[in-house]
């Protein structure tokens, strides 16, 4: 039986003044969104303490999309949007079950069981006043042997790959990757939130939060790490996932070095793996072998 958790987002109408000083007018008024999963399992596996991020797409002619994430089913997050329709899409991980924590490392985010809505997400239209919108998680939506907007396609698993980071030199060509060779380096993996208003993206950092840190990235191999990716697809219709990685110069296993490099994903990483030659990034979800997906950096490193 498939392990399931609803989400309920009561939708409050009120002013839009604030917001379009800062947008600008989009679609006419604004509807106040209340996020919070709620208790309709008392199972420890779905309190979702790996984070639940959850995104909200506009459709029919809605130009505005934005995100938000979730400590775990228990927190409430409020944030305002224009009117309109809208295809809400969430993902939840398990992460390591340790109970609520403000420190991310200890939480595991986005790790672990995977937990997603239906592969179409949930159509809403706000136009005020109050509304209710149930979201259903389970974990067969997650599939990655689906192509659907949370991904490509890939051979049997039984949940999304975790994910090798690979650092590259500059000398190196896509997808092929010459590693540095003496000089350890930090990775700090980021779950970016963000508002789109037609194809312009603006990183919101108070939304943005750290996933992890993969350490000691020295020579070809890279460092594995246990984070679940959604990596989207090129061919779905949405493509709502957005992740930065940040290259420093140190081995502390805090990525809080010098900076070198910063490569944003901001359509999910998936749409990086056709890449080639020049370019500074690519990504490998493997369908036949190996336990991890593999995203590559090209720096100078």
């Amino acid at each position: 039986m498939n392990k399931m958790l609803f989400l309920f987002a009561p939708l409050l109408l009120i002013s839009c003044g604030k917001f379009e000083e800062k947008f600008g007018r989009l679609s006419g008024d604004t509807t106040t969104v209340h996020l919070q999963a709620g208790n309709a399992s008392p199972l420890a596996a779905l309190e979702l303490y790996g984070r639940i991020g959850v995104y909200l797409v506009g459709e029919n002619g809605n130009p505005f999309s934005t995100n938000v994430f979730l400590r775990d089913r228990f927190e409430t997050v409020s944030l305002q949007v224009p009117n309109g329709s809208y295809r809400i899409y969430a993902v939840g991980w398990d992460g390591d079950n340790s109970g609520a924590c403000s420190n991310p490392v200890n939480c595991s985010p986005m790790q672990s069981q995977t937990r997603c809505t239906p592969l179409s997400g949930h159509l809403v239209t706000l136009s005020g006043g109050s509304a209710t919108v149930p979201l259903v998680l389970d974990d067969d939506s997650c599939s990655p042997t689906l192509n659907s907007v949370f991904s490509e396609g890939a051979s049997a698993l039984t949940s999304l790959k975790p994910l090798h980071v690979k650092l590259c030199t500059s000398a190196s060509s896509m997808p092929s990757c010459t590693g540095p060779s003496s000089t350890n380096y930090d990775v700090k993996m980021e779950a970016v939130g963000y508002v789109r208003t037609g194809g312009n993206m603006q990183v919101l950092e108070n939304n943005t939060f750290q996933i992890g840190c993969a350490t000691a990235m020295f020579s070809t191999p890279g460092a594995q790490t246990a984070k679940n990716f959604p990596t989207g697809s090129p061919s779905a219709a949405h493509k709502p996932f957005a992740y930065r990685f940040k290259v420093y110069s140190s081995n502390n296993a805090t990525c809080t070095g010098t900076l070198l490099g910063e490569y944003l994903f901001p359509v999910g990483l998936a749409n990086f793996a056709q890449s080639p030659g020049a370019s500074t990034t690519n990504f490998t979800y493997d369908n036949s072998a190996g336990s991890h997906a593999a995203v590559y950096l090209k720096g100078p490193f």
